[in-house]
């Protein structure tokens, strides 16, 4: 057992079924989604001790596939790691969202998880959301959003996606279209953020005060994003 932030946390050794090798790139773990419409929700996992479910400090995904099902994954990612987790949102209309902080578990493929609570972790998401019309919500902490394709690389997928950084010192990238049809709505939230919509001018990416380094007149911060990412919760 250990304490962090005033909190009793069970750390628990030797995590099985990971979600996968380490990138080339320092990250603390690796997730990739399959390639239909997925529902991605950066959570923690639980332990049970006397008589109740306590959070573990560690980094797990519950997971909706594109068949329906929904699964816990767990990661190498624990409190001690200050290298994002990267996800592959795969290839459909997928949405990735850390769980609100909760004092209660919430069950998700047979396992119960905790929320991805600020207090314990310290680093963010790397989400490279890919092909379809996507949304992503960051972390608190700094995050690398990217609508397509990989950073300074964007593929184009001529769908509109949602970038949505909130805390932290974020990068939000939107893809390589080029179309008023196709688009990005980019939101870095609070901290040092920066956006770039891939597509030369700008002219057709949409981005709020927040990103400091562009402005679409007439959005605000809570357009579109909100003040916090949604509970998707099952």
């Amino acid at each position: 057992m250990k304490s962090k932030n005033g909190l009793a946390i069970a750390l628990v050794c030797c995590v099985a079924g990971t979600a996968g090798a380490n990138s080339a790139k320092a990250f603390c773990d690796t997730f990739t989604a399959d390639s239909g419409n997925n529902t991605i929700i950066i959570a923690q996992r639980s332990a049970f001790s006397d008589g109740m479910y306590i959070p573990t400090g560690q980094v797990a995904i519950c997971w909706k596939d594109s068949g329906g099902t929904w699964h816990a994954v767990n990661t190498s990612c624990d409190l001690n790691d200050s290298q994002n987790l990267l996800v592959y949102a795969g290839g459909g209309d997928d949405t990735l969202a850390p769980a609100a902080t909760s004092a209660s578990a919430s069950s998700c493929g047979g396992s119960m998880l905790f929320g991805f609570d600020p207090g314990f972790f310290t680093f963010g998401v790397t989400a490279v959301m890919q092909g379809g019309y996507d949304h992503a919500y960051g972390t608190v902490n700094a995050d690398e959003l990217d609508s397509n394709g990989t950073f300074g690389s964007p593929g184009t997928d001529y769908a509109i996606d949602y970038l949505c950084g909130y805390g932290g010192d974020d990068w939000l990238g939107g893809d390589g279209d080029n179309s008023w049809n196709y688009y990005e709505y980019m939101n870095g939230g609070s901290g040092s953020d920066g956006c770039d919509g891939h597509d030369g001018s700008n002219t057709y990416d949409y981005y709020t005060s927040s990103c400091e380094s562009h402005w679409a007149s007439g959005l605000t911060s809570s357009d579109y994003c909100g003040t916090a990412p949604p509970n998707l919760w099952p």
